[in-house]
């Protein structure tokens, strides 16, 4: 990213890691511009826990600096909808938004 542009329009998948998101679509952003070490920190240190509730804190610090200094806009998100008849059993959509076939059942 060399800010030889105006505007720029990225898409990105949704993940069950927030650090999908911080890793392609927030952190490039430190090395263009924005200037933000508390950020920079608490994306690095969320990154290198696997302590859920340390990281939740730590994504929620990255979330205020990111809405306080906008870096990014998110624009855009796709719902997930699903829709099933009332005699299928077991029917799951995990966080990717993939369907788990597995335990299905007719009654």
């Amino acid at each position: 990213i060399n800010h030889t542009y105006d505007v720029s329009w990225n898409v990105f998948p949704g993940f069950a890691d927030p650090n999908y998101f911080v890793s392609l679509g927030l952190k490039p952003h430190f090395a263009d511009g924005w200037d933000n070490a508390d950020a920079e920190a608490a994306a690095d240190a969320a990154n290198a826990t696997v302590d859920q509730a340390q990281r939740a804190e730590l994504y929620a610090q990255l979330q205020a600096a990111t809405v306080a200094d906008l870096p990014v806009i998110v624009v855009q998100e796709v719902p997930q909808a699903s829709l099933v008849k009332p005699n299928v059993q077991g029917w799951q959509i995990n966080p990717l938004g993939m369907v788990i076939v597995r335990g299905v059942s007719l009654e």
